[in-house]
């Protein structure tokens, strides 16, 4: 993350030298001497700039909300890398300027025509706007209404393979395995019983069967894996494989653990612990995301809330917890976002010195955050988490 900040804060910083170049163009052209042209210039975009700086510093700062350290680094380090680079701008850019011999006017030379082109097309935009008011403000929220329903349809979801090339030696890995093997992520899931040999009880073992079944019907479950899994082969060499699994009373369940037993002490080490109160079920999920892995955990603890009385269910794995992290940075860049929404309303309704200006400036400031969301909302099928925070920068930005 902190790779991108020399990159942002470059960017800022050309953009208060090339508002001051202009202007001072602006001035030699009207026929001003040169150091007035100097002064007018860093006079007259000074303040603009100022405030263009702290909005964008703002909405860099939006990324402390997020409880990430890396997010927190950034942001307070680009919001102060904008405010000195535009210190930066106003001090250097008018001494190199006075340096500098005055250019010539910036309508001749060999390029003089393209100056002309862009002046005649923005004479046309101008023309056009004081022109066409309302249908310009009507074809704009006609544009903003299809900006936000796309905007809407964006799915966050974070799969950290997919961060990597393509010829990424992980991605590699992961395809060769996903291809000759399972294309899975594990999921634990302990299921703890109020008293010893809980798991064994009749009513206990058929709603676990029934749980482990309903799992393995769900579209984002490839298998489930337990000692149900050992009971019901057990069953199956001693009455035949065809042969119905269940009802059992609490004696056929014990005689049964007493075979898997003699199987060795670790034969079902891996599945349930020795006093037989707490069971392990392995979900193996075709969802790779870790967002959409948090969604299959809460729905197995959904299902695992009528086990009974004291039944306990916990839900663990890499991705789960990644996914329950993720949805803290998710809601942290909202709250971030909103932040800057609402700072940046009053640093513009300082700046224009109305309320109705400053409110009404937002609708504008917004389109390229919509535009961004309606971008990856209509052509992606997901969007990776971290892409929230370029939702600040724009907004900083523009």
């Amino acid at each position: 993350l902190m790779s991108i900040l020399p990159t942002f804060v470059m960017i800022i910083s050309f953009s208060d030298v090339v508002h001051i170049c202009s202007a001072y163009l602006l001035n030699l052209e009207a026929g001003a001497e040169k150091e007035d042209a100097i002064t007018a210039a860093t006079v007259e975009v000074g303040a603009a700039c100022m405030l263009t700086s702290i909005t964008t510093a703002v909405g860099f700062y939006a990324l402390t909300f997020v409880p990430s350290p890396a997010f927190q680094t950034l942001g307070l380090a680009a919001a102060v890398g904008v405010l000195i680079a535009y210190g930066l701008a106003m001090l250097i850019v008018p001494v190199c300027l006075a340096a500098l011999p005055a250019p010539k006017n910036w309508h001749g030379g060999p390029v003089g025509w393209i100056q002309g082109a862009l002046d005649r097309l923005l004479e046309a935009f101008a023309d056009l706007t004081i022109n066409r008011p309302w249908p310009i403000i009507g074809a704009f929220f006609l544009f903003l209404v299809f900006l936000g329903y796309g905007a809407s349809l964006v799915r966050f979801e974070t799969d950290f393979g997919r961060r990597l090339a393509d010829d990424n030696p992980a991605r590699i890995d992961a395809r060769y395995m996903e291809d000759r093997f399972i294309e899975s992520s594990m999921i634990d899931v302990y299921i703890e019983t109020p008293a010893a040999s809980g798991v064994l009880n009749a009513e206990t073992f058929a709603r676990l069967v029934a749980l482990e079944n309903d799992g393995e019907s769900w579209a984002e479950v490839e298998k489930v894996v337990s000692f149900v899994d050992l009971m019901r082969a057990t069953h199956g060499s001693i009455v035949g494989k065809d042969a119905e699994f269940g009802p059992f009373s609490d004696e056929a369940l014990a005689q049964m653990m007493v075979l898997l037993e003699m199987q060795g002490p670790d034969a079902l080490r891996s599945f349930v612990d020795f006093e037989r109160r707490t069971a392990r079920f392995t979900v193996y999920s075709n969802v790779q995301g870790v967002l959409g892995q948090e969604e299959v955990r809460q729905r197995i603890l959904s299902a695992g809330a009528d086990l009974g009385e004291g039944v306990k269910v916990q839900v663990t794995g890499i991705g789960p917890l990644m996914g329950a992290w993720l949805d803290d940075i998710l809601a942290g860049q909202r709250r971030g976002l909103g932040f800057s929404l609402f700072v940046i309303m009053v640093l513009l309704i300082f700046g224009f010195r109305s309320v109705r200006a400053g409110v009404v400036s937002m609708v504008p400031n917004v389109i390229p955050l919509l535009a961004a969301g309606a971008w990856v909302g209509y052509l992606w099928d997901q969007v990776d988490s971290d892409t929230l925070i370029v939702g600040m920068i724009a907004l900083g930005i523009g």
